[in-house]
């Protein structure tokens, strides 16, 4: 989660996005407005209609105080989200797996488990998968 602040983090002035927190001494620079930012975004109700009591409290009343402070207001605190481009083909794997297994229980033959398969709505990008990946038949 950190990495997704160190990514998605903007300066205002300059438009520059990303700042350093790889280790505790960069990341303690910028945990105030961490702090600041999980409080605002995820909030603890009371009820339906009120906060509860403690959490204006840790909102407002707690400031982390450190000399080599990096925490300014022209810092814009935003995490990364990582976009679904990097896609590992677990999810087909899974898909695959527990098809297989459903199948095995209800002692189903091989050609009619693999028409199953290939009659899927999914089968051309699993097939795709398997071709980028040089994965063949055998």
């Amino acid at each position: 989660m950190i990495q997704q602040f160190a990514l998605g983090t903007c300066n205002k002035e300059t438009g520059e996005i990303g700042v350093k927190m790889n280790t505790y001494s960069e990341v303690i620079k910028h945990i105030q407005a961490l702090w600041n930012y999980g409080l605002r975004s995820f909030k603890l109700k009371y009820n339906s209609n009120y906060l509860d009591p403690i959490w204006t409290i840790l909102l407002e009343d707690i400031v982390f105080k450190y000399p080599e402070s990096a925490y300014k207001e022209n810092l814009h605190y935003k995490r990364y989200y990582k976009k679904a481009t990097s896609f590992s083909g677990k999810n087909y794997q899974l898909y695959i797996g527990n098809l297989l297994s459903a199948c095995a229980r209800k002692g189903l033959k091989f050609k009619r488990v693999l028409s199953e398969l290939q009659g899927s709505v999914i089968w051309d990008d699993i097939a795709l998968h398997y071709e980028k990946n040089n994965t063949t038949e055998n």
